[in-house]
């Protein structure tokens, strides 16, 4: 029986299956930063796999506004996993206005639902490789 897949196993595989395909923006993204672009459909996965809440905090005013938004997880023991915050370098700005977001809002976006779709077939084909449940 496949074992369940964990948020430490979930990071290590995250960059190999994030790419300018699954970006918000494919011509920002690079091999050097794998995770640019990818916060809503990443914090969508984490929803999906261990439950719990999506945050949203706007990026308006700072010096990643380009990117509007950034997106990550309230895990249901209340810990925060932000899975994407590296690719802004360490400058991630302070201070931002959290608020909840619903999992339809966010699939509600036909770019982001296509990103997303596509990202979880990769996952789904990663774990079965690793004998990994993806539930």
């Amino acid at each position: 029986m496949a074992k369940r897949i964990s948020l430490r196993e979930f990071r290590k595989i995250l960059p190999l299956i994030c790419d300018k395909k699954t970006a918000y923006c494919a011509r920002e993204w690079s091999k050097n930063n794998p995770l640019w672009g990818h916060c809503a459909v990443v914090a969508l996965l984490i929803q999906e796999i261990f439950g719990g809440d999506i945050l949203r905090a706007s990026l308006k005013g700072t010096e990643f506004a380009k990117a509007r938004f950034h997106f990550w997880n309230l895990l249901p023991d209340k810990q925060e996993a932000d899975e994407t915050r590296i690719q802004f370098r360490g400058k991630f700005p302070k201070g931002l206005k959290t608020i909840s977001r619903k999992r339809n809002q966010l699939l509600r976006i036909e770019q982001v639902a296509q990103r997303y779709n596509l990202i979880r077939n990769r996952l789904k084909k990663e774990l079965a490789k690793r004998k990994i449940r993806f539930e």
